[in-house]
């Protein structure tokens, strides 16, 4: 299995993307639940409980009014109000910093991999002990995105710094790495995300995943290191070739004095011939002499100037590429953080905007309710007075057939009540015969319930009779009567064995 790189560098700093108050389009929103928010607590907040109270020192401490912060720290270094993305001071200083750290990337930790899950722990366990490991760094919101191709954590901070000038408690990277021991320069930042990759690589071993080594890319500290590396090879060859020129330059001072240095002698008749004296001859033996050795010397030296003026000239070159291709990474990269500034700027207009219409919508929602419901409500009462008219009107004809109705059944009802009362007549005579029939069957009810009544008490008697004698006879009166209702002769019952039914 190749190992993952592990990705620290500094973001962009939006809080508006990293807590989706806009959605980029790279975005799966069906998996934002998903994210991981340690902690969201606006900038305002964040610096008010940071350095309010040192503001109020410092402002005690001045005798003239002007020098006084009277606006608010964040207002005070920034001329604005706190927003969402990093503002930058006059000299230099941002409002936050942001870095983004991600584990391997969308090929191999993508968000459906095997590994991701493994590397959404490693980046949780990462985080939270961010804030420990950097005491003077207050992060303010810190998310995980899983809604994106590879999980990565975005965390935000301001850098503390303690001074003994000015505000006792100021917003000071430099001062904040220092205190935490990451020293002074350029290479301060360096040292501390180095630092924090290694922190997180041995998160990641623990995990059981392979790291890869470091590469040269934005965020790390190599081509820093490189760039220095060619700078100080550049400075040593400028400074060999200074050596050489002043090494040569008294061998080109002799021999421009050795041309400089004239024979007189003397010209004799004969031709362009000239008399010297032997010891003006031994003069210029000794010149052309020194000259020959100067020759060879400023010839050797002229070689090796050469030489390493080509071993130069190819430093130079390469790192005038290596400058240029830095040049042109960063003005690409000020592009394009220029570009994003102005798509986010253009963003939160855009959401600005839209808040607006929105609330504008709501507005004019409400008011359009409003005049439906007045509408419903006319219209509803204008068909309620339709409809009474309608029902008036089919009233009136009801009334009128009424009317002609009991005119006509005036007489009919008349007669069926004189009829009526003939059938009440011969109504109440049935009843009273129906009544005396009543009263008759009453009393031979009555006479019958005398008479079961007697019939009961004659067979209880005759039942005691019957168990009497049958105790006599040593025997059951039941099993007697049972015998008995099922057909046997009194014979058969007492001892004969007939068995006659």
């Amino acid at each position: 299995m190749a190992g993952k790189t592990i990705s620290h560098v500094q973001g962009k700093g939006s809080i508006s993307h990293n807590n989706r108050l806009f959605v980029p389009k790279n975005v799966d929103t069906s998996r934002t639940p998903d994210n991981i928010i340690y902690i969201t607590k606006p900038i305002a907040e964040t610096y008010s409980e940071l350095f309010s109270k040192a503001v109020e020192e410092y402002n005690s401490r001045q005798k003239r009014s002007d020098r006084m912060i009277k606006n608010g720290y964040y207002e005070h270094l920034f001329n604005r109000s706190p927003c969402n993305t990093v503002a930058e001071s006059a000299n230099g200083q941002k409002s936050f910093y942001e870095d983004v750290v991600q584990i391997g990337t969308k090929d191999d930790t993508g968000i459906k991999s095997a590994d991701a899950e493994t590397a959404k722990q490693c980046l949780d366990e990462y985080m939270k002990d961010f804030q420990e490991r950097n005491p003077n760094f207050r992060v303010f919101n810190a998310v995980m995105h899983l809604d994106e191709a590879t999980p990565h954590l975005h965390i935000d901070y301001i850098p503390i710094g303690h001074y003994s000038r000015g505000v006792p408690v100021q917003n000071g990277l430099a001062q904040a790495l220092k205190e935490m021991g990451y020293g002074n320069g350029i290479d301060a930042i360096s040292r501390w995300r180095q630092a924090e990759r290694n922190v997180l690589k041995e998160i990641c071993i623990s995990h059981g995943l392979e790291i890869a080594g470091e590469t040269v890319g934005r965020g790390y500290s190599m081509k820093v290191d490189e760039y220095k590396e060619h700078r100080d090879r550049i400075n040593a060859y400028e400074a060999e070739e200074q050596a050489l020129k002043d090494e040569i330059q008294p061998l080109i001072e002799a021999k421009d004095i050795a041309d400089s240095v004239s024979v007189q002698g003397k010209k004799m008749p004969v031709g362009n011939v000239r008399l010297v004296s032997e010891s003006e001859f031994e003069t210029i033996a000794e010149q052309k002499k020194a000259l020959a050795v100067q020759k060879d010397e400023v010839r050797r030296l002229q070689n090796h100037f050469d030489k390493e003026r080509l071993i130069l000239n190819s430093e130079k070159e390469k790192l005038d590429g290596l400058e240029i291709s830095l040049n042109k990474r960063e003005a690409d990269l000020n592009a394009r953080d220029k570009e994003m500034t102005e798509k986010e700027s253009y963003i939160e207009q855009r959401k600005a905007d839209a808040v607006e219409l929105y609330n504008q919508q709501v507005e004019l929602n409400e008011r359009y309710q409003q005049v439906r419901s007045l509408y419903y409500d006319l219209e509803h009462e204008m068909r309620k007075k339709e409809r009474f008219e309608e029902q008036n009107k089919m009233l009136r004809g009801r009334i009128d057939s009424l009317t002609k109705r009991i005119s006509d059944q005036k007489g009919d009802y008349e007669e069926l009540l004189q009829k009526k009362d003939e059938d009440i007549t011969a109504v109440k005579d049935e009843l009273s015969k129906c009544r005396e029939q009543t009263e008759q069957s009453e009393k031979e009810i009555s006479w019958l319930k005398e008479k079961l009544q007697n019939l009961n008490e004659f067979v209880d008697k005759l039942f005691e009779i019957g168990r009497y004698m049958a105790r006599k006879l040593f025997m059951s009166f039941d099993d007697i009567l049972d015998q008995r209702l099922s057909g046997y002769s009194l014979k058969h019952i007492f001892g004969d064995n007939s068995r006659k039914r």
